[in-house]
């Protein structure tokens, strides 16, 4: 269920937006709520907003970034969160030794 989620599938959520939007990055950090950090997914969009899928909403990315105070561990183009999904068959988040892998393999193609 993607919009007013408890159920914690931000990653799943943020995925499948950036893949069916083909626009943004996905971006895979920590996001500080309630008094704690918390490892959190969203899409960053070119128009200068976000897609929270906790929420299901957009909001600017400057609101955000001042409300979440966001640490980014990883961003991906469409093209990259695609190919992630399907050699790690999930959704994320992926380790930093599964985003080399990526890294090495692009290298390896130019």
């Amino acid at each position: 269920m993607v919009g007013n989620n408890p159920n914690g599938t931000c990653y799943e959520d943020a995925w499948r937006f950036l893949i069916r939007e083909e626009e943004g990055e996905l971006v895979h950090g920590s996001v500080q709520t309630i008094g704690k950090r918390i490892n959190h997914a969203w899409v960053e969009l070119p128009t200068g907003f976000i897609w929270e899928p906790e929420s299901g909403e957009f909001m600017k990315k400057s609101s955000f970034y001042e409300r979440a105070e966001p640490q980014v561990q990883a961003r991906y183009t469409a093209e990259e969160a695609a190919i992630m999904a399907a050699r790690t068959k999930n959704l994320g988040p992926w380790s930093a030794q599964e985003r080399e892998l990526l890294t090495r393999r692009s290298n390896v193609a130019t």
